[in-house]
């Protein structure tokens, strides 16, 4: 499998948005996910609107509150067998972007 160093397609933006999502503790919005999952120039704030209605399709997030986002146990199952596929560095700086918002 290859390794997501940064982000290269649609799939890599949804999987970044699983490993997000998994670990936030409340429900966040469209302009939260992309500042989560923003790591370079590679992620654009149009990936993130294309992808969470793509998502909530699929069932793996649920739109809760108004606007607002959580993942489902489908997106947990499908983000825990998909993660391995994100490069270190850009877990670490997702989980750090993720510990500042819980806090």
């Amino acid at each position: 499998m290859r390794r997501l160093g940064f982000i290269h397609d649609m799939l890599d933006v949804k999987v970044l948005i699983l490993f997000v999502t998994a670990r936030v503790q409340y429900p966040v919005g469209y302009q939260e996910i992309y500042e989560l999952c923003y790591q370079d120039e590679c992620l654009s704030y149009f990936d993130v609107c294309t992808a969470i209605p793509e998502m909530v399709t699929s069932g793996h997030l649920r739109e809760v509150e108004g606007d607002r986002y959580e993942i489902t146990e489908k997106g947990r199952h499908d983000g825990a067998l998909t993660e391995d596929s994100i490069a270190f560095t850009v877990k670490q700086r997702a989980e750090n972007a993720v510990a500042r918002f819980n806090r």
